[in-house]
């Protein structure tokens, strides 16, 4: 009896044991059934809620991230702190490309020094053609001169430069010109002078339609004493105010290309037009309409090509003078308009028509082309987009320059 007790009772407690077993698998299968079948479909529809809603703002790439770890380097610290804070646990930034030294960067303004070569007594008039061109901040240079002026603004007296010319010009005093005796100062520094195309190291007088008008294959970069020249163009009365037309326009649009010559014709009326843009549009080949300072007839004097005024009037070319340059946004063309010179011109009996006769205004399209002189030098193409035909209201040549395409050439 106690024995079947004592299994009765054994029975008698395993049962509360397996209630209890059974309460837990309950509650884990109600619970696994909520998790399936309520929150994760629940969740799964919020996530693409929120991926829908137009103010969902992912998190950056590690590329973006990397970017902003590289742009925050240059802010100032107290917020440069936070913002490297906030992208510390993005990828590191790739290694940036190595730091150029000044001698390794492209030559700019700020490797040239500038010497000026001027009298006293004229530097008055001759300041003004430096403001034209002059950067402050952005250039350095020095002005030599015979004596000291009213004003004057020096930084180089630190570096002993100064001393040094003065002396090497009171050692050379028969050499003439201040060409001349900078050439001999700077030999004794073992500087030697560099030739490059567009320094015309050449002094001339008169009027430079001739050089201008025709301008060998290089860039202008240069040209001497223009106070003896007369003005670059002739209804401007102010030396100084006929220059500032071509930096204000052409040189601004477009500096690498101005006074570049092309050649083009116009089969109907059997014209030869040459542009020389941003200056003048006339014929090709230089003509002497200007003298070298020495004032002989040597016409071997000049790097470049040159042919002789035409003494009879009828055999000079018609000459259109820059007007107005503007740039085009909308087209991104640069566009010239150029005036004909209307000074006295003689009855020409021709056997073609005179240009005088149909075009007034000529119109000149071009695109900027600031690369120009970084590729092999040629000059550029043009080609005559529309001409008058016979006399009438319509007075105006549309002629449009551009970079030569294959096959392109001057022909008539």
């Amino acid at each position: 009896m106690g024995g079947g007790g004592g299994g009765g009772g054994g029975a008698g407690e395993k049962l509360p044991a397996n209630g209890a077993h059974g309460g837990k698998a309950c509650r884990f299968s109600f619970l696994y059934g909520l998790l399936l079948y309520v929150v994760l479909p629940v969740l799964f529809l919020y996530m693409l809620a929120i991926a829908a809603s137009p103010f969902y703002n992912p998190r950056c790439s590690p590329e973006q991230n990397a970017a902003m770890a590289r742009f925050v380097v240059a802010m100032p610290n107290a917020s440069s702190s936070s913002a490297v804070n906030r992208s510390s646990s993005s990828a590191p930034p790739p290694p940036g490309p190595p730091m150029r030294s000044a001698d390794e960067a492209p030559t700019g303004l700020r490797h040239i020094a500038f010497g000026i070569g001027a009298s006293s007594a004229l530097w008055k008039s001759r300041k003004e053609y430096i403001k034209l061109w002059w950067r402050p901040g952005r250039m350095r240079g020095f002005v030599w001169m015979d004596k000291p002026v009213e004003e004057f603004y020096s930084k180089s007296s630190r570096t002993g430069l100064p001393p040094i010319m003065d002396g090497c010009l009171h050692r050379y005093p028969a050499l003439y010109g201040s060409d001349d005796r900078i050439h001999a100062c700077m030999s004794e520094l073992g500087v030697p002078l560099t030739r490059h195309p567009g320094f015309h190291q050449c002094d001339l007088w008169g009027d430079v339609l001739g050089l201008l008008g025709a301008h060998p294959v290089a860039p202008l970069v240069t040209l001497h004493h223009l106070d003896f020249l007369e003005p670059v163009f002739p209804t401007t009365p102010s030396r100084a105010g006929a220059l500032r037309r071509l930096f204000d326009g052409p040189v601004r649009l477009d500096s690498a290309a101005v006074a570049q010559q092309s050649v083009c014709y116009d089969r109907d009326n059997h014209w030869t037009v040459s542009v020389s843009w941003g200056f003048a549009v006339m014929m090709e080949t230089p003509m002497r309409s200007f003298l070298n300072w020495y004032k002989r007839a040597d016409y071997t004097a000049y790097s470049f090509n040159t042919r002789p005024v035409a003494r009879q009037p009828c055999q000079k070319p018609r000459v259109y003078y820059l007007r107005d340059s503007r740039m085009d946004r909308r087209r991104n063309v640069t566009v010239t308009e150029y005036d004909r010179h209307r000074g006295k011109q003689p009855d020409c009996r021709w056997r073609i028509p005179d240009p005088a006769d149909l075009v007034d205004h000529i119109v000149v399209l071009k695109k900027p082309d600031p690369d120009l002189w970084k590729r092999s030098p040629r000059r550029n193409c043009c080609k005559v987009v529309s001409s008058p035909k016979k006399e009438g209201k319509d007075r105006t040549m549309t002629i449009d320059v551009g970079v030569c395409r294959e096959g392109d050439f001057a022909k008539v």
